[in-house]
Formats: structure tokens, sequence, C-alpha cells
């Protein structure tokens, strides 16, 4: 290719080099788009999310609660089910009272029986939505969730609360009242839910 090159002169060699290089590229998309196509075919990642807004709450909520953040929102129910070995889908239930401001993030802890952390999901809560859109109506999120094979076997307790990204030490919202879970840390987050891995 060398000797070829060195046997084109001026505005011959110019040219070849732009082909070879269209021609790399080319060979590059090629591949990337391959790969796309692959990586399309595979299964959904495994943290999902929606978010709907709904009328009035579903009759068959697994867990009604109220857990009341600051008079800012409240948590009024969870549903947990199994779908296979390590597969798991949590839907959480809110009704928006007044704007979140900073607080707009969900700290979600699957912790053990010690209390320690066996793996998180925390998340932005309905980002796409404004309180606007939001007010008088119901929230539903819902999570697909894989089990780390560390937690596999163990029992767990699912502990919520909201907090504040963007702000220096990550503040969170203080918990009013919790009927149907119990407070923790500091009365910033409740055990909502228990499952078992």
């Amino acid at each position: 290719m060398t000797k070829l090159l060195a046997e084109i002169s001026g505005k011959g060699k110019a040219l070849c080099l732009i082909v070879l290089c269209l021609m790399i590229l080319a060979i590059t998309c090629y591949g990337c788009a391959e790969k796309k196509e692959t990586a399309s075919k595979e299964p959904a990642s495994k943290e999902t999310v929606s978010c709907e807004l709904l009328e009035k709450l579903p009759g068959d909520i697994a867990k009604p609660i109220q857990i009341n953040y600051g008079n800012k929102i409240k948590l009024v129910g969870v549903t947990s089910k199994k779908l296979s070995a390590g597969q798991w889908t949590v839907s959480y239930y809110w009704q928006p009272l007044d704007e979140l401001g900073q607080f707009n993030q969900v700290f979600v802890h699957f912790v053990d029986t010690n209390n320690n952390i066996l793996f998180q999901n925390d998340y932005p809560f309905c980002q796409k939505k404004s309180f606007m859109e939001m007010k008088g109506k119901y929230v539903k999120e819902t999570y697909s969730i894989a089990v780390p094979q560390t937690a596999m076997g163990k029992e767990s307790s699912l502990k919520v609360g909201i907090f504040a990204l963007e702000a220096k030490g990550l503040p969170r919202i203080k918990i009013e009242s919790a009927e149907g879970g119990t407070k923790e840390d500091d009365s910033t987050a409740a055990i909502v839910d228990k499952l078992n891995f």
C-alpha cells in the first residue's frame, strides 16, 4: 500500500488518501451499526422505569401505606413481585402534595437484617413531569430490578427516602408520619416492605 501511494503524485495521492479514509470510516460505521442491532436484540436493561399518572389508586396495591415526607409527597403504596430467580419488579405509588424543588431524588436501599445495604436502586422522581401535571393525581413508578448474587437467599427490607442530589451534604426530607412503615435513619427513611431474595 505504501509503494502504491509513493507512485501516485500530487492530487492523485491526496485523492487516494481521502478514498482510503472514507473506506475506513465506512467499515467502522458498519461495525457500529452491527453492534447496535445486536444490542437491541438483547434483553432490556436490568433497571427500567415507567412513570404513570393515575386519577385514582388501583385496588390491587400489595402494601398500602402512608409515608409523609415533609408534607411535600406521600408514598401511599408499594407492590413488589418476584418474576424469576434474581428478577423483581417494584412499583411505588406516590401522592405529590407540593413542589419538591431540589428534593427530587428517591433513594431505595435494600438492607439486610442488620441494616447493612445489600444494594441500592436510587432514581430521579418522575423527572419528565411537572408538579402542575401531577397535582391532584397519583404517580406510579415501576422498576425492574436484577438482584445481585451477593443478596440472593437473604431476607431484605425495602428502605425509601427523598433527598437532594445536587445539594451539599445530600440533605433528606424528614418524615412527618409513617403509617404502615417504620421510620429509620433520623426519621428521613422508612422501611416500607420486606422481601426474601
